[in-house]
């Protein structure tokens, strides 16, 4: 019978015992190791991890490999070698990217901050101060009576605030004040001391277009005369304003 398995067994038996010879009483030694754990370890593992090791050092990864258990695949290894041959590429960009991931609170968060705070609406772009006024003569009937202010044709101006002052007034007189037909202060009622109308925060400003047209119309109900002057605070470029820019009605 232990002929029949012997030959039935293609030889297999033969080869354990030369791999026995060639490791030089390894397999002994792993049997009294595989006593003292309880029989977990057979020859067969053993004939496995000797295949295993032959191969590696066919391979030149020996040296590498720490842990035989860690290396399941020798494919895998094959292409851990590959993938960390590539220079200048994917895995470099990789890094690359990880680099400027971690740049938190650095130079890139800054950027991007700039940016945003540059596309903010209403945050002022222009250095140069401009500003002007246009006047009102109102006559001493009752009525309504308007006058217009018409920002440069050159170039966009950035409005800070506007300002109305009357030599003197009615309790009942008011104005509507208007920019490019889009109403802004209504039923407006003039005051003892000249008054800035702010259009936001003091860091807000409005960007118009050139030739924006601010219109304001006074009612006058006191039936009294007066002067009025529509005052308008302006940034804008640097750059001189051309000649006739302005047209005030």
């Amino acid at each position: 019978m232990g002929f029949n398995v012997n030959y039935n067994a293609g030889g297999v038996i033969d080869e354990v015992k030369s791999l026995k010879a060639i490791l030089g009483g390894v397999l002994d030694r792993v049997k009294q190791v595989d006593t003292i754990l309880g029989g977990v370890i057979d020859e067969v593992t053993v004939v496995e991890l000797v295949k295993r090791i032959e191969m590696l050092e066919k391979l030149g990864q020996v040296d590498n490999v720490t842990n035989l258990e860690n290396v399941q695949n020798i494919e895998n290894v094959r292409l851990v070698e590959e993938i960390g041959n590539i220079q200048g590429g994917t895995i470099d960009l990789v890094k690359q990217v990880d680099n400027v991931g971690n740049l938190a609170g650095g130079t890139l968060n800054t950027v991007n901050e700039v940016e945003r705070i540059g596309s903010i609406d209403g945050f002022a772009q222009f250095t140069q101060p401009y500003n002007e006024m246009v006047q009102l003569a109102v006559p001493a009937i009752a009525g309504m009576y308007s006058v217009e202010y018409v920002t440069p044709l050159d170039k966009p101006v950035e409005i800070l605030g506007l300002t109305v002052t009357a030599t003197g007034y009615g309790e009942s007189d008011k104005y509507d004040l208007y920019c490019d037909d889009q109403l802004w202060f209504k039923n407006w009622y003039l005051q003892e001391v000249k008054e800035g109308l702010f259009l936001g925060s003091s860091t807000y400003v409005y960007r118009a277009a050139p030739g924006t047209r601010l219109k304001l119309e006074f009612f006058n109900d006191s039936g009294t005369s007066k002067i009025l002057w529509l005052g308008i605070r302006m940034l804008t470029e640097k750059e001189s304003l051309l000649e006739g820019g302005n047209t005030n009605e």
